[in-house]
């Protein structure tokens, strides 16, 4: 029972059980929500400007790569979070389900940042050398 309890009381603290006695700052919530939108627009900026610097060279097979797979783990990472947020589990899992769920992506976003520099230090090396080359 006592189990029961403090996994009401997570619940109750998150975003998914508001309750009355929750107050929110709605300024602060619209605040947010556009911030979040102009990062994700700078992000698909980005990638287009990548995608017009390595049109035609050997690099045009990675970006999408690197595209699929922030697209992959940042769906499963959302979908985790409202499964550890909306389910029942003990605090032990919930911390272990929640660890995991920072670790996987840090490292997958380390992967996919490395792919990015190489494609950007690559680009201009043969630039460089296609300059020297004419």
């Amino acid at each position: 029972q006592m189990t029961m309890r403090r996994v009401l009381s997570s619940i109750e603290q998150s975003v998914f059980g508001l309750g009355p006695q929750t107050e929110l700052n709605f300024t602060y919530i619209a605040i947010m929500v556009v911030l979040i939108i102009i990062v994700v627009m700078g992000v698909e900026n980005f990638f287009e400007f990548l995608k017009s610097k390595t049109i035609d060279t050997p690099f045009r097979k990675l970006l999408p790569a690197v595209e699929k797979e922030l697209m992959v783990i940042g769906f499963t990472a959302f979908a985790f979070k409202i499964y550890i947020n909306t389910s029942g589990l003990s605090h032990d899992i919930v911390y272990a389900l929640e660890f995991a769920d920072v670790l996987v992506p840090f490292f997958t976003f380390s992967t996919c940042f490395l792919g990015l520099i190489l494609i950007f230090f690559s680009k201009e090396i043969c630039d460089n050398w296609s300059r020297a080359y004419r």
